[in-house]
């Protein structure tokens, strides 16, 4: 199957699976086009391994996900995060992102429930992501929280809490305290 069947599949975004396929952790060969293929076989074992619900096939009309969506340019931070958050909330959708451009159609796509942006972006920042987010009727109630390298500037920081930010998370973050604050935010 293509990389987008697959990502409808376990419910991710197609560049998820293009990046775990890149890491090896989904097995893929390439068409005489050089296109990526994966087999069902393959991706129903790593749906087992990281413990996430096995989709069959749906439309693009289908309701929000309400889950959570990451965007970083760190291609390591959005994958450890997602195998991490997989584990710990399974059948919750995930969709994540390095392109700071597509955030802001993704979020009114997906409409998650939580947001964890990175502050400090190429062309874009977290901030401005923030803001838009907020300014937006249907997605006014995301819980949304940074994850930085940059948390020891106060100025940027009262910036993110000013847009509505509502936690800042240091890079390299502590997992439990991200876990909790997710938590509660997928049960408001």
């Amino acid at each position: 199957m293509t990389t987008r069947e697959a990502a409808e599949r376990l419910g991710v975004s197609r560049s998820t699976v293009q990046r775990w396929i890149d890491a090896n952790i989904i097995k893929a060969h390439r068409t005489v086009g050089k296109h990526r293929r994966v087999s069902e076989t393959d991706l129903r074992r790593i749906s087992t391994e990281l413990g996430i619900p096995f989709r069959e096939p749906s439309h693009p009309e289908t309701a929000p996900s309400h889950g959570i969506m990451i965007v970083d340019d760190e291609p390591l931070i959005l994958t450890t995060l997602e195998l991490a958050l997989r584990k710990r909330f399974p059948g919750v959708a995930f969709h994540a992102t390095s392109n700071s451009f597509a955030a802001g159609a993704m979020v009114m796509l997906h409409k998650p429930k939580v947001l964890l942006l990175d502050i400090n972006m190429p062309g874009l920042d977290g901030i401005e992501i923030c803001r838009a987010v907020r300014e937006m009727p249907d997605t006014s109630n995301v819980h949304i929280a940074a994850i930085t390298a940059y948390h020891f500037d106060r100025k940027l920081m009262k910036k993110f809490t000013t847009v509505g930010g509502e936690r800042v998370f240091a890079k390299p973050f502590a997992t439990e305290e991200l876990f909790s604050f997710i938590e509660k935010s997928l049960q408001d």
